[in-house]
This record gives C-alpha cells, sequence and structure tokens, in this order.
C-alpha cells in the first residue's frame, strides 16, 4: 500500500479539489489492508507490504489485521535515519527499505538532502577507496536496512551494487548516524489536510 491514505475515486491518478489541492477519499487504510489480505487468502499474491506508514499507523495495522506487513518502505539517507522506526520495524520482524537512500540532489536544495557531498562521508569513503553512494548504501545494509538507490547511468548501476566487499567500523557507522538532521525530501506541507498523513510524527 503505498500512502496511508486515500485518493478521490475516479479516472484520474492524482485528483485535486477546486482549489487545486490533493482530492482525498475516505477509504481507511485499514479497509484496503483487510482487501489485501484476501488477496493473500485467494493466492493471488504471497506477501503484502506498506510503504510510508509510521509506527502508529503500523501498529494499527498490526493489531486489526491478519497478516503481518512483510515491508515498510520509506524514505531514510544519512540525513533522515529513522532510527526508531527502523528499531520498531526490526523488533517486529518487519523489513525496512530505504527509498532516496542517497538523498536526492537538486531536490529541496541539494545540500540539505543529499549526502554524496557530505564531507565526512567522502572522508569514509577515501578510507576504504569507495565512493560517497557505496558508504551511504553500506551504511543502510549494515544496519538492516534494504535499499533502491535509482539510476539510469550504468557505471553508477554497476557501483551501488559493488556494496559488499568492504564493512564500515562501528566508528564510522556511528559518524553517518549522527548526520542525522531530519531532512525529509516529501515535505509534509505537500500533503496537507489529511489525518492519515504520516510524518507529522516522527520517525
Amino acid at each position: 500500500m503505498h500512502w496511508p491514505y486515500a485518493s478521490k475515486r475516479g479516472d484520474n491518478l492524482h485528483p485535486v479539489d477546486e482549489n487545486g489541492q490533493r482530492a482525498y477519499g475516505d477509504t481507511h487504510y485499514l479497509d484496503t489492508w483487510k482487501a489485501m489480505e484476501k488477496l493473500v487468502d485467494a493466492g493471488l499474491v504471497k506477501a503484502i507490504g506498506l510503504s510510508n506508514f509510521n509506527i502508529s499507523q503500523m501498529e494499527e495495522i498490526l493489531t486489526n489485521g491478519r497478516i503481518k506487513p512483510a515491508v515498510n518502505q520509506v524514505e531514510s539517507h544519512p540525513y533522515l535515519t529513522c532510527n526508531r522506526l527502523l528499531k520498531y520495524c526490526t523488533e517486529k520482524g518487519i523489513v525496512m527499505t530505504a527509498y532516496c537512500p542517497l538523498g536526492a540532489p537538486g531536490v529541496h536544495g541539494s545540500d540539505y538532502t543529499s549526502a554524496l557531498n557530505d564531507p565526512i562521508i567522502k572522508t569514509i569513503g577515501e578510507k576504504y577507496g569507495k565512493s560517497a553512494a557505496q558508504v551511504c548504501l553500506r551504511w543502510q545494509v549494515q544496519r538492516g536496512v534494504v535499499v533502491i538507490p535509482k539510476s539510469s547511468n550504468p557505471s553508477r548501476l554497476k557501483e551501488n551494487s559493488q556494496i559488499f566487499d568492504f564493512e564500515l567500523s562501528e566508528e564510522d557507522m556511528t559518524a553517518v548516524n549522527n548526520l542525522n538532521r531530519d531532512a525529509r525530501i516529501l515535505k509534509k506541507e505537500e500533503y496537507k489536510g489529511h489525518p492519515h498523513w504520516p510524518f507529522g510524527e516522527p520517525f
């Protein structure tokens, strides 16, 4: 389930109201989850999961649903570590997947949301003979997070996969963790007006 909210029904994938704001539907995410559980029961899918859900919303799914989510996919990078959410997912046996694991250069100010030029990460990379991107990805994998970096550049695609031949020290893991500044690429104000938007609660 991509978001913990529903859009207004219709043919438009991104409906807006008369004021140009997102037009929401009234379907609760628990109803959607229970419909997804029926797909598992019917043998149409093997696993179901969440995306962009916070802890309280996940707790509601776990309390009222029958099938535990396999995964929760959220924005996470060195400037948005989501440590509390990761701890919760780990305790519940749910995989946390990080989209935008390198931040997002050029979005909301690249210096704020992209970790690729961070001097600490670059210094760590030099220590291991690795790029800043490889350090960011290795940091996530080493703390138990699945990463889904996006690139159309063949050399970067190859580089992103070459993160299993080194291991960050505990000191370097801590140094990356300490870069957190709760810098979110997806801004809460872009989804204002909906009570189920997850980011009113810190991850």
